[in-house]
């Protein structure tokens, strides 16, 4: 099924110009994840340590952040911490997907109990890791003819 070219530069508009920070120090996920969502039409940042992150998130203002939990010079529980207690309520708001290799249950609720939106384990699967990117990114749905359309 084709989309139409109107169809078409509305699918592209609803993700253009959504901002993603990704945050991990692992070199190999954020090349991966920040290939990917540029090929989904996500505009992408990336930071290796947590101080560098809050410096991106100030200054770039992203839409979404995935965020690791295990990382140098400010780890990702007080990043989503300090994110939550911002006065800014759209930056204390902004979607939070923790990205860990930390899978236990007990670290799961700690990330959504720290505010988190979403909690999802290393290794992932990158195309679940997209659906959550789309389901907290959306502005408006796709057509639904948009599922399965070739371009």
């Amino acid at each position: 099924m084709r989309l139409s070219g109107q169809s078409v530069a509305q699918a592209a508009d609803i993700n253009r110009l959504v901002h993603v920070l990704i945050v991990d120090n692992e070199e190999e996920i954020t090349d991966l994840v920040s290939f990917v969502l540029h090929r989904e039409g996500f505009r992408v940042s990336t930071a290796s340590d947590g101080l560098s992150a809050c410096q991106l998130i100030g200054r770039e203002r992203p839409d979404l952040i995935l965020l690791d939990v295990l990382m140098p010079k400010l780890d990702g529980w007080e990043i989503c911490r300090m994110i939550r207690a911002l006065p800014d309520q759209a930056m204390a708001t902004l979607p939070i997907i923790m990205l860990s290799a930390l899978s236990s249950i007990e670290a799961q609720l700690k990330g959504l109990n720290l505010g988190a939106n979403s909690y999802m384990t290393k290794p992932f699967v990158i195309s679940a890791l997209v659906a959550e990117v789309n389901r907290f990114t959306r502005k408006e749905p796709l057509p639904p003819d948009c599922s399965g359309a070739s371009m």
